[in-house]
């Protein structure tokens, strides 16, 4: 199992979808788990509707509205699931106390993810203070930095790891950067309105930067596999599966 932590003040929703998309083509069984203040994935797999929490959509399976890792714990014992069972399990979360620091020390990979703009900055700079006085930890150069919608990518990664280095963190490799660009905005539209993932419509770099995350994961794709991926036929709508 590799967990994933993806913590930011920003939307960052179609990656995660489009990730995990992506990682279920590749025949990994895939958990996202929304742990968010304001739960995003049940409005986009439909689940406010019967108000269930754990349901699979889309060829991967979702857990809305999660308080913490315990509550995880116990929503998957009812189902009779292991969580040890998946092969990636990304958590979506602006909680500081989802769970215990080691469990977010030692996971596969932690993310925190950026916007250039001073709300999104600050509130993730007051995220990871909070963390660091709560679990008497330190999270410098435990971090992989993913910055979104760089209008200038180059000025925007300086401008973003400079107020983040001078706060202390450092990412753990080089950060991840996904330029803005309207056919982004075009294929979330498209996702929405088509009720269903489709993540071939999103911009080159975008789908580049996805890449990179899903192949920490899986190991390195040649491009004839990762070509295929963009091309499979999509798996499934917002009408989801009752676990």
């Amino acid at each position: 199992m590799k967990l994933s932590y993806f913590v930011g003040a920003c939307d960052k929703s179609d990656m995660l979808l489009g990730i995990c998309t992506l990682l279920s083509r590749l025949n990994r069984r895939v958990l996202l788990v929304d742990a968010m203040s304001s739960p995003w994935l049940k409005y986009r797999n439909q689940t406010w509707l019967t108000k269930e929490k754990w349901s699979h959509w889309n060829g991967i399976d979702t857990v809305s509205a999660v308080m913490n890792w315990d509550e995880l714990e116990e929503l998957a014992s009812g189902y009779n699931i292991q969580l040890s069972e998946y092969d990636d399990i990304f958590i979506d979360t602006d909680r500081v106390a989802f769970s215990e620091a080691n469990l977010f020390i030692e996971a596969h990979a932690r993310y925190i993810v950026q916007t250039v703009e001073s709300h999104s900055l600050h509130r993730n700079l007051e995220w990871l203070t909070t963390f660091s006085l709560l679990h008497d930890t330190k999270l410098d150069g435990k971090l992989q930095f993913i910055i979104l919608h760089a209008v200038d990518k180059e000025q925007d990664q300086l401008y973003v790891e400079g107020l983040l280095h001078t706060s202390g963190y450092h990412s753990v490799s080089e950060s991840v950067v996904i330029p803005y660009d309207e056919s982004d905005w075009t294929a979330k539209m498209h996702n929405e309105t088509e009720d269903m993932i489709n993540v071939s419509i999103y911009a080159r770099a975008t789908k580049l930067a996805w890449r990179k995350i899903v192949e920490s994961n899986f190991g390195p794709l040649a491009d004839k596999v990762w070509r295929h991926c963009m091309k499979q036929p999509q798996k499934g709508t917002w009408l989801h599966n009752a676990m």
